[in-house]
């Protein structure tokens, strides 16, 4: 650990006392920072001695043996120097303002953009530009303060933009749809939120999240690269000057806090030399040069290691026509600080090297892909081109030169694949770069031949051209593939197939894919059932459905339907469904499994409810889960004839009177069903029909229900008998001017019966007066 610690110490002394920091000594440095802590002989040595910093010292030794400069001109440097360094601590910590001021800047010309280009009425146009003139405005001023160093008012200005953002979001959702069009109001909305949720998150979220130019803002950093070339010059003076200088590590045991100030442990001095107050960020890192401790924060160091960081890239670059361009000067800034602010959260700003030394290490030398260009500088092999970052568009950058495009491809298509039948293939692209792509051509291939020994002979099926592709954009096109035969097929995409671009990654711009392509099923179907059945019975119809084709067939639904109208004019029936089941899969005719079925039988319970013919029909595949080679021969079709229980009278029993032997007291019909009725009083059901002769008066009148009127029914499975009453009292009561009557069995009685005796009095037994009538009819409805 003690090494990881040191190293750090390092660059920053190297780069504070050379003229040009060597990308071999940093390369040496990374190839060194997992050496073992009790080497003896530490690189860190070796390292100072190929610098010309072999006048630094401990900020305790006071030998001024070899200083060749006045103390006069010593102490104005120092003073110098810590003017410097408190002016770059103080612009250090509004990056996250730079960033934040940059991102609106471009944001806002964007809004700006979308309303002037709109069709959105004038007064809302005005209303919304007038908003994004506020915003304009308010951020032109942060970008001012960022650009003085005054983090307050950069602050102060950000958050009252952050409110004008929640002022312009409230218009466009209140006009939305009306007087602006739903498009623009999406497009204006989608910015407005993009820049609200980077005020929330930060800069670290706006650097790893969108694309962002720091044009702007450019100021800010020339402000940030112009200090710390002064300090490197003004700490290359005094040590040259033979003054002894320090770069040493405060650790949380060598700091206290003194009413909200932090100073030194053991540190009383209030003079210029020896005074150490931090205002800002906690501080990691501090000069020490002649007894005075000057303060390096965290975003500070950040500062001194990226122009440690550009100046080796140079360096590796120099005799050529190549630069570093501002751009990306100040992107591998913002990208350090930004990774400044995540270790300063993360430790909560103290005892850094105590908890994160080596994440550190880690994250300052990779934050910018220093390795990886230093690995292309001095290697430009196919990896290193393959990892490097996005590129620049200027010509004379070195990360133009390091760029070269990237378009990856992708293929997506359904889970399963039938011959003969089409398929859409979704392919998209994918431009991985900064570099827009035009002009190129995409195109499938098809495996020609079966492949022998996997070598594949394709030949292109589909081609499409592209004119344009934004750069960091993807596009999704789709091709109709129709299989000519089952089997494995293999297709391939490949992007740019032309070969007109030279790319990053030659292995991501084609995908192959093998695809099982099925061979169809075709079910046919069959339906079998009674020619004829009585109303309200239940009968069984059975169905068969049966693969009588080569491809396997998934499991699917059969339903069985019923028409109860008759044909229209062209003969189309209206069907309802009567029960749908499932079926598992019916494998095809050449399955090399015997012992698999390609045939189902089912059985489905039918109750007519209606007289007449029904037309019932059996299909296969109801839910039209399934491609077949044949889809119109799924159904089957029967006619069942639906017939009233009748009844048969088949004897009649007369009851003498005793008062007169010439007339019957009572008479007894007796039917009998052509099938047997089931009786169901719960479900008060068949229904009786019991017709009559038109009713007689007797001479003492009608007598409405009088008993002795009535009629009685019982049941029985034997013509002869036993009976069974089905009402325990007279049901049915005969009426005046009525001669049909209707009944619900309700009473006792449950089952299938075949016979039924009616029995009805004629005369009455102990007075006078009833009602004569005689049964003509008897039915089940």
């Amino acid at each position: 650990m003690r090494l990881e610690k040191t190293l750090i110490l390092f660059v920053i002394v190297t780069f504070l006392f050379s003229t040009v920091a060597s990308a071999e000594i940093i390369n040496d440095s990374l190839n060194n920072t997992n050496a073992g802590e009790n080497n003896n002989n530490s690189p860190i040595d070796e390292l100072l001695n190929t610098t010309n910093s072999a006048n630094v010292t401990s900020g305790n030794d006071n030998n001024q043996t070899n200083q060749t400069i006045s103390n006069k001109t010593a102490n104005k440097l120092i003073k110098e120097l810590k003017k410097e360094v408190q002016y770059l601590n103080q612009y250090c910590e509004l990056m996250n303002e730079s960033v934040l001021a940059a991102f609106s800047d471009q944001n806002i010309q964007k809004l700006e953009s979308e309303v002037n280009n709109s069709s959105m009425d004038k007064k809302s146009k005005k209303q919304v530009l007038q908003k994004i003139k506020e915003l304009s405005k308010i951020n032109n001023k942060a970008i001012k303060f960022t650009i003085k160093g005054n983090k307050k008012a950069a602050d102060k200005q950000l958050n009252l933009e952050y409110k004008k953002l929640s002022e312009l979001k409230e218009l466009v959702e209140k006009k939305k749809g009306t007087s602006i069009q739903n498009a623009t109001a999406d497009n204006l909305l989608n910015t407005t939120n993009t820049m609200i949720q980077g005020q929330k998150n930060g800069a670290s979220w706006i650097i790893n999240n969108t694309e962002i130019e720091s044009n702007s803002t450019i100021k800010y950093y020339d402000n940030i690269e112009s200090k710390t070339e002064n300090i490197r010059k003004i700490t290359k003076q005094l040590s040259d000057g033979g003054v002894p200088v320090d770069v040493m590590e405060l650790s949380a045991d060598e700091i206290e806090n003194r009413n909200g100030t932090l100073y030194l442990k053991n540190t009383t001095n209030t003079t210029e030399n020896g005074t150490v107050k931090v205002k800002a960020a906690i501080p990691l890192l501090a000069i020490v040069v002649k007894g005075c401790v000057i303060v390096i924060t965290i975003f500070t160091a950040e500062c001194i290691l990226t122009q440690l960081h550009i100046r080796a890239i140079e360096h590796e670059i120099s005799g050529t026509d190549k630069i570093i361009c501002e751009q990306h000067r100040y992107m591998m800034l913002a990208k350090n600080l930004e990774s400044a602010v995540y270790l300063e959260v993360a430790t909560l700003g103290i005892g850094i090297y105590e908890k994160a030394t080596k994440d550190l290490l880690e994250i300052w030398l990779t934050s910018s892909d220093l390795q990886r260009v230093y690995g292309f500088i001095s290697s430009p092999t196919e990896k290193a081109k393959k990892d490097i970052g996005d590129g620049c568009f200027i010509r004379e950058c070195v990360f133009f030169w390091m760029n070269m495009q990237d378009l990856k491809v992708q293929m997506e298509g359904p889970p399963i694949y039938f011959d003969n039948q089409n398929h859409t293939i979704n392919i998209t692209l994918f431009n991985t770069k900064r570099t827009n792509l035009t002009n190129f051509k995409v195109t499938i291939y098809q495996n020609s031949s079966v492949p022998v020994a996997n070598n594949i002979t394709y030949a292109p099926i589909f081609e499409k051209f592209i004119d344009f592709l934004d750069k960091k954009s993807n596009m999704t096109f789709s091709f109709n593939w129709i299989p000519s035969s089952p089997g494995l097929t293999y297709l391939m995409v490949m992007g740019d197939s032309g070969e007109i671009y030279n790319e990053s990654d030659e292995e991501n711009n084609f995908e192959t894919g093998l695809f099982e392509v099925n061979a169809l099923p075709d079910l046919v179907s069959r339906l079998d059932g009674p020619e004829n059945t009585r109303l309200n019975k239940t009968v069984n119809i059975t169905a068969e459905i049966k693969n009588i084709d080569i491809g396997n067939a998934f499991p699917s639904e059969v339903t069985l339907y019923e028409n109860t109208t008759p044909p229209d004019q062209n003969g189309n029936m209206n069907f309802t469904p009567i029960e749908t089941k499932g079926i598992g899969s019916l494998y095809g005719t050449n399955s090399f499994l015997p012992t698999q079925n390609n045939t189902a039988q089912l059985s489905f319970n039918w109750t007519p409810t209606t007289l007449g013919n029904h037309v019932l029909k059996i299909v296969a595949d109801s839910g039209n889960k399934l491609l077949e080679t044949n889809e119109t021969n799924n159904d089957n079709l029967i006619t069942v004839n639906v017939k009233t229980e009748k009844m048969h009278l088949y004897n009649t029993e007369h009851f003498q009177s005793s008062s007169d032997p010439s007339a019957d007291r009572a008479i007894a019909y007796y039917y009998e069903a052509d099938e047997p009725v089931y009786l169901d009083p719960g479900a008060r059901t068949p229904t009786f029909v019991i017709n009559t002769t038109n009713p007689i008066f007797s001479d003492a009148g009608f007598q409405a229900f009088y008993p002795y009127g009535a009629i009685w029914l019982s049941f029985s499975n034997s013509p002869d008998g036993p009976w069974t009453s089905a009402f325990t009292n007279p049901y049915v009561y005969c009426g005046e001017n009525t001669t049909e009557y209707e009944v619900q069995h309700w009473a006792s009685g449950t089952g299938y019966y075949k016979y039924f005796r009616l029995y009805i009095r004629t005369q009455p037994t102990w007075t006078s007066g009833i009602l004569k009538t005689f049964i003509t009819g008897f039915d089940i409805k």
